[in-house]
């Protein structure tokens, strides 16, 4: 940070040959001025979800929930707010009722309401990311499931092209099990 004050302080001044000599020894400002939010840069606007998958000392595993025709969309904005909402492949079809009563006949449509809430995952809120460690964390504020409400998700962040991946690694049965998003930057639409 010196060196970028002394070469303001040498530009505002009037430039000797001395001071023009000065100039040119100094380091370039890309090695004193350097995106501090990089990370945190590159994840703002909106992604699609390209694939979800498993891996395990022995490759590929099932994933439970997400299959393989599942859709999504998380959303950053530069603000510090975010949402993401994931649809499983092959969800049910149901009328879209014109109001909730909870009448009899919405009881007849338990199963279908179960098999969508099982197909459907979506919350809201904060983030934050650690540039050194290119971890970004999700503090939720609103969720599909009440319970992840102000639960904390952290997740490594890498980007690929115009791919972000998440990547979280878990233990299973004393194995590692490495968990990966893969989203793909969405064009904007407006013109």
């Amino acid at each position: 940070m010196r060196s970028l004050c002394t070469l303001i302080a040498l530009l505002i001044l009037a430039p000797s040959a001395s001071t023009l000599a000065e100039i040119a020894q100094a380091p370039p400002l890309s090695s004193v001025i350097s995106p501090a939010n990089s990370t945190r840069q590159s994840l703002v606007g909106a992604w699609r979800l390209v694939r979800i998958e498993r891996l395990g000392a022995n490759g590929p595993i099932a994933e439970p929930f997400y299959q393989s025709e599942s859709d999504g969309l998380i959303v950053y904005d530069a603000s510090g707010w975010m949402s993401v909402q994931i649809l499983g492949g092959h969800r049910p079809a149901m009328e879209t009722p014109a109001h909730r009563t909870g009448s009899p006949a919405e009881q007849t449509n338990q199963p279908i309401k179960a098999a969508l809430l099982d197909s459907y995952y979506a919350y809201f809120g904060t983030w934050q990311v650690d540039e050194a460690t290119s971890t970004v964390t999700h503090q939720i504020s609103g969720a599909l499931y009440p319970d992840e409400i102000g639960m904390h998700y952290a997740q490594h962040v890498s980007f690929e092209d115009n791919r972000m991946i998440f990547s979280i690694t878990d233990q299973k049965n004393g194995q590692p099990i490495v968990r990966r998003k893969v989203w793909q930057r969405v064009a904007p639409s407006l013109p």
